[in-house]
């Protein structure tokens, strides 16, 4: 499959025993999976009400939507559901061709004889292209609002979903002023549709915007935090020296291609992009309280130098 690639972490310890990632590893992708019962349902319903008003009830297909394209815009403009697109997102393909559409169109009606909606739109969901290197909505929810997926409001959920039908131009990091556009638009749709009350539709209308580069924006306890990974706290990569990061990754990608059999690179791959969780015996604190120590040899080092010079000059 296609475009699947996954976001590994390392992780080690801190002073309290407590499990704290140290490291995030990704390629060109950045994907971390999360189950759709770790969703608010806003998200769920933002991305039904613009994507696929009939997700629903439909059988993989929305021949309605489907007919108007052809005979209208001949397949030169969207229609897709939720299902077509998650085959899109799988197989990494998206002419705008009869063949390829005619294949789209058995593919989707095939993956919802053998899969329910629940399973459809958490796998949707979690392998979308939402612009910033970001797939998926895990990855986007810190990318455009330093919180995790499972704490965004309506609007927040909106404004997500607005981003899926052209990335870039509806980046809110780049282009805010088309995410508040499309924002607005999935709000209506959500209370046209009643997933929205009036006074939720009018609330999330009202909701003041806050992204990773406002200058409202203030990094949080609250908002670092990645609520499903129970007691694991994400701390800043900086206080890790590199060089043993490196070694952790190196001594990885060897024993998994003696264990496997696999050659180096194939173990590097798995690393990178595979979505592994890697724990260490590091202690944060240790390893802060070792490089101050080192620091001030150094610093020690030159005083005596200096030292040396000045009573010596010749």
């Amino acid at each position: 499959i296609a475009n699947q690639d996954k976001t590994s972490f390392i992780y080690g310890y801190d002073k309290n025993g407590k499990v704290v990632e140290l490291f995030k590893l990704h390629g060109r992708e950045n994907r971390v999976w999360v189950s759709i019962d770790k969703m608010p349902q806003d998200l769920i319903d933002a991305f039904v009400a613009l994507e696929d008003k009939r997700f629903k009830d439909h059988k993989g297909v929305d021949w309605y939507r489907t007919i108007a394209v052809v005979v209208e815009y001949k397949f030169k403009q969207g229609g897709s559901t939720i299902t077509q697109q998650l085959i899109k997102n799988l197989t990494g393909e998206d002419g705008r061709t009869f063949s390829r559409k005619y294949k789209e169109i058995i593919s989707a009606l095939n993956l919802e004889k053998h899969y329910n909606k629940k399973t459809i739109i958490e796998a949707y969901l979690n392998t979308l292209y939402l612009d910033q290197g970001c797939y998926g909505v895990k990855t986007a929810s810190q990318e455009y609002f330093g919180k995790d997926v499972s704490q965004l409001n309506a609007a927040e959920c909106a404004s997500l979903a607005a981003i899926t039908q052209a990335p870039y131009t509806y980046d809110p990091l780049i282009n805010p002023d088309n995410n508040r556009e499309r924002q607005l638009l999935c709000l209506k749709n959500m209370y046209e549709q009643e997933y929205l009350s009036k006074e939720e539709y009018e609330e999330a209308k009202a909701h003041k915007m806050v992204f990773t580069n406002s200058k409202d924006y203030v990094q949080t306890k609250q908002n670092t935090e990645a609520s499903d990974e129970g007691n694991v706290v994400i701390k800043n990569t900086s206080e890790i020296s590199d060089y043993y990061v490196d070694y952790v990754i190196e001594s990885v990608i060897t024993d998994l291609a003696q264990k496997l059999n696999i050659t180096k690179g194939d173990a590097e791959r798995k690393v990178i992009y595979g979505g592994l969780k890697i724990y260490t015996a590091v202690n944060i604190e240790v390893q802060k309280e070792s490089l101050m120590l080192s620091i001030l040899h150094f610093l020690l080092f030159l005083l005596l130098q200096v030292r040396q010079i000045i009573l010596n000059p010749h």
